[in-house]
């Protein structure tokens, strides 16, 4: 009390720990650490202080906290937090809080959280990883496993180790819906570490990787003052607008930076369902490590592993470079399961029950600690008999946590309807107003659910204590409601957002297409593509756009409707010639035309029809490309269409030159840097550099001057 009166945060802070390790239930201790946690802007931590003492009480005394301190875990719940979204379950803060001189470290695992067990071995290899980066020497770690394994809980403990050393922990999840959004667990653990905010780190890095990084996060214009972007939006000497290797550098820049200013641990849970972007840079990471104090530690779903061949392929690039620690992290034993199951127990059952308990465990999980742990949850809370015939197998689990939920209040099984169709992360904000509660009714009914262990803190919100949790919550919902769900959920986003939905536009148009408003699914998928494409992310971009377009035929086919139709067809024309994907874009190409037609939008007709001159010309099919860059010529000219005119003369100057009528092509090539139907000259406007075609404009005629022995002209 007195060092918290005299200002003194931190040594209050760890005073009222030392209490707490010699006698863990004085209450009022937890109480006054929750606060002095909230003074010290790590509001996080005393959300995870009350998670810790309620699950005290149920180990040690099976009751729970008094009223004062749930209503004091209420206020901190109803205290402004930064807006988090997901699609599905990601989490994105919209903005971070700046705690001057805080090393953000990720805390150890709650008390009520199961024992370790059967992973002594694991845990071995894991700490010795982490001794050589200690020692200087990088390492990249993948734990492999099947769902419920284990893994999630082995990563906790070594990053509580890791903080004992004073190291630094940022963690980024990857999410099976989150796929076509790029670098997003990179993006989340650099947010959660509260990365941007650091000004002299960032100020330390050369301008050039700062506006690379600020494509990434673009809140890092606001620290560095601004220097995250060139004036006009151009990019850094030297290095091409959208070259994703740039950006790899940039970012491996920072961690090399962060690494050695002290130890550095990154972890990366559930890469399977890491997007394209992420997994090419891991490689990247990879191939560097051994020179970085880094420990790069990532978790793989082993029935996932096989869908995902880019990760398969880069994991095996990296094994063959012994650039990789790789194991796979197998079903408990027999021995491991009966142990578990004695730690997990209620007090007083007769050993011999207990035995028969724990082999009924076993049989009912195969191993899998996560289901041998929800059997035990259920025996606890009475759900199951000690000394039945038979424990529920795994795939009763689902209506273990069906029958969970049930035992909550009215409130509290309105949040978790809320809560799993957002997602297994939310924010209170959003789950609040998605239930339709008051400020104070949600916050006691949140607390409610933490205390029955549906819900544990994460960061600045809350999560589902297992997904599993969440998938039978969401699926007992009966359609109407959850598309009604969905809806609000959507409503709820955009109202937080504000004018600012960029960020949030893969989760808001996912929740408008579930709640099926197709108008507003189209204008988001469509956005989220932009943003996507903008990133390289072309395998993303594409699948947002074709998401955009199945929205929109649940539109009535209007006049607009068919327009935007044409513009998402437009859209997919640059990814998809990224890609390669040469017969889908001529498929979009034709479409676009047909409804240009249909719309006698005379402009976009000749854009396409450049479009689709430029695709046949690539493709070799020189008479439909000439028919349709002369089509393009007579739309730019009847439109007096200047752009038009000089993509139309281009095109079908590479045209004529592919069919060998050299002189022909020199002249269409010419008019592609004079006026029009002209001798007078003109100078090359800005436009032309964004067609892409300035440069060109002078390459591409010496190719049949060459042609026509005009060697000096060439």
């Amino acid at each position: 009390a007195h060092l918290h009166a005299a200002g003194s945060t931190e040594d209050a802070v760890q005073v009222a720990l030392r209490l707490l390790a010699l006698d863990p239930l004085q209450e009022p201790v937890h109480r006054a650490l929750m606060r002095l946690y909230v003074q010290a802007g790590r509001r996080g931590a005393a959300l995870r202080q009350y998670q810790h003492w309620v699950a005290t009480l149920q180990r040690e005394l099976r009751t729970e906290p008094d009223a004062e301190t749930k209503a004091l875990y209420q206020e901190i719940l109803r205290r402004r937090a930064p807006v988090m979204v997901e699609v599905e379950s990601r989490t994105v803060p919209d903005r971070a809080e700046s705690v001057p001189g805080r090393t953000e470290v990720t805390e150890p695992p709650a008390a009520g959280e199961p024992p370790l067990v059967g992973r002594q071995q694991d845990l071995e290899r894991l700490e010795e990883a982490l001794e050589g980066t200690l020692a200087g020497q990088g390492h990249l770690v993948v734990l492999i496993g099947e769902a419920g394994s284990g893994k999630s809980r082995l990563v906790a403990e070594l990053a509580a180790r890791a903080s004992r050393y004073q190291g630094r922990v940022l963690i980024g999840r990857c999410y099976e819906t989150e796929r076509i959004l790029p670098f997003a667990p990179w993006v989340d653990a650099l947010r959660s570490g509260q990365i941007v905010e650091e000004r002299e780190l960032l100020g330390s890095l050369e301008r050039g990787w700062r506006v690379e990084l600020g494509r990434l996060l673009p809140e890092i214009s606001r620290v560095t003052g601004g220097t995250a972007s060139r004036p006009g939006g151009g990019e850094p000497v030297g290095r091409a607008a959208g070259n994703p290797r740039h950006l790899f550098e940039a970012i491996s820049q920072l961690l090399t930076r962060l690494a050695r200013r002290q130890p550095l641990v990154i972890v990366l849970e559930d890469l399977h369902w890491a997007d394209e972007m992420s997994l090419r840079f891991l490689a990247f990471l990879g191939r560097r490590l051994p020179a970085v104090p880094l420990l790069a530690l990532a978790t793989v779903r082993e029935e996932d592993l096989e869908d995902s061949r880019l990760l398969r392929q880069i994991l095996d690039e990296l094994d063959e470079g012994e650039r990789l620690l790789r194991w796979p992290l197998g079903p408990l034993s027999r021995a491991d399961t009966a142990a578990l199951v004695r730690v997990l127990a209620p007090p007083g059952i007769p050993d011999p029950l207990l035995a028969n308990l724990a082999e009924e465990a076993w049989r009912a999980s195969d191993g899998n600690a996560f289901v041998a742990v929800e059997v035990m949850h259920a025996l606890r809370e009475g759900s199951v008999v000690p000394g039945a015939q038979h424990l529920p197998p795994p795939a009763r689990v689902r209506q273990l946590v069906r029958q969970r939920l049930e035992r909550l209040s009215e409130r509290g099984r309105r949040l978790v309807a809320a809560a799993a169709v957002i997602g297994r992360r939310f924010d209170f904000s959003l789950v609040q107003r998605a239930a339709e509660l008051s400020e104070r009714e949600a916050a006691g009914g949140l607390e409610e659910l933490v205390r029955h262990r549906v819900l544990r803190g994460a960061g600045e919100g809350l999560e589902f204590s297992h997904d599993y949790i969440r998938e039978v919550a969401r699926d007992e919902l009966p359609p109407p409601l959850r598309v009604l769900l969905h809806r609000r959920v959507a409503e709820s986003l955009e109202q937080l957002s504000g004018q600012d939905t960029g960020a949030q536009a893969l989760a808001l148009a996912t929740h408008y297409r579930q709640g099926e408003v197709w108008d507003k699914a189209t204008h988001y998928f469509q956005e989220a593509g932009r943003h996507a494409a903008a990133h390289s992310a072309h395998h993303e971009a594409v699948a947002c756009y074709e998401e955009a377009l199945g929205a929109l035929r649940c539109l009535p086919a209007t006049r607009e409707t068919l327009g935007r139709e044409l513009a998402l067809r437009l859209d997919l024309r640059p990814s998809l010639y990224s890609l390669g994907r040469s017969a889908e874009l001529l498929h979009h190409l034709r479409e676009a035309e047909r409804l240009a037609e249909r719309l006698d939008d005379r402009h976009r007709l000749g854009q396409v029809s450049a479009y689709v001159s430029n695709h046949a010309w690539l493709t070799g099919d020189l008479p439909r490309a000439l028919e349709s860059g002369q089509r393009a010529l007579a739309l730019a000219e009847t439109l007096g269409d200047l752009r038009l005119a000089v993509e139309a003369n281009f095109r079908l100057g590479q045209v004529h030159w592919g069919l060998g009528r050299y002189p022909e092509a020199v002249s269409f090539f010419a008019r592609c840097g004079t006026k029009p139907y002209g001798d007078e000259r003109w100078d090359l406007p800005e436009w032309l550099a964004e067609l892409g075609l300035a440069e060109f404009s002078l390459y591409w005629p010496a190719l049949p001057l060459t042609e026509l022995g005009r060697f000096d002209d060439a």
